[in-house]
Formats: C-alpha cells, sequence, structure tokens
C-alpha cells in the first residue's frame, strides 16, 4: 500500500494577500481613526485616513455593512477592493499611514480601473488636506 501524496499547507491566505500594507483588525482602531482621521468621499467609497509617525507599511480597514447585500456580495465588495488597494502604486509613499475604506453600493459594479483611479485621487486628496493642515499650525 502506498501512502496518498500530501500537499504542502499553503501559507495563510491574509499574509500572501497583502503585499505593501498591513490590515486594521481591532474595532478601537477603527474607531480612533473615525475621531481623529480625516475623510474624503468618492462614489465607491468612503476613504478615512490618519497620518502615523512610524515607519511601517500603511494600514488598511475595510467596511462593508449590511445595506449591500447578503453575505457573498459583501465578501465580493471586500476582495474587489484588497486587490484595488493591492494594486495602488502610491501605498510606499504613506508609510506609516492608515486608511480606512467604507463601501458604498457603486463598489460592486464599477470597472476595477476606475476603483483603482478613485483611490489614487483620494489617498491623494486627504494627503494633501493633511499637509495643509500641519502647515497652517
Amino acid at each position: 500500500m502506498s501512502c496518498p501524496a500530501v500537499a504542502p499547507k499553503a501559507a495563510s491566505a491574509s499574509a500572501s494577500r497583502c503585499k505593501n500594507w498591513r490590515p486594521l483588525r481591532l474595532r478601537s482602531q477603527f474607531l480612533h481613526l473615525q475621531a481623529k482621521g480625516h475623510t474624503w468621499v468618492t462614489p465607491c467609497f468612503v476613504l478615512q485616513a490618519l497620518r502615523g509617525d512610524t515607519d511601517l507599511p500603511p494600514h488598511f480597514g475595510l467596511t462593508v455593512t449590511k445595506k449591500m447585500g447578503g453575505a457573498v456580495v459583501r465578501n465580493r465588495i471586500r476582495r474587489r477592493l484588497r486587490s484595488v488597494i493591492d494594486a495602488c502604486p502610491a501605498l510606499p509613499v504613506h508609510r506609516g499611514w492608515q486608511f480606512v475604506l467604507i463601501a458604498r453600493a457603486p463598489s460592486l459594479t464599477t470597472e476595477f480601473t476606475q476603483l483603482q483611479r478613485d483611490l489614487a485621487w483620494a489617498i491623494k486628496r486627504v494627503a494633501e488636506k493633511i499637509v495643509q493642515e500641519r502647515a497652517a499650525c
């Protein structure tokens, strides 16, 4: 008798998925960012951002409410937003930042390239807003 071939265990999905960013996981992190952060609204999502002083990769949190639909729809939106974050070229510049994306209904049907442009534009606008406020102080 021969033993069946056993495939090696794959690395966890969360470790391989986040290439140049890290996820926010704790409710306290989301609430702190909501209270202290800056907000920018696009048709597909709301971006909340807070600039940190560390040299860590940017942290992202995703929020998809039950208003978007059932679990399948919410998970599909989360996967699309994670892919958009992975494809964002501006992330290495924003080390130490924390972001939260709050999905809106069009994020499910909007083209992927448009989502990428919206994210890059929103990050740029929030960063400009924060830099202007720090310069004014």
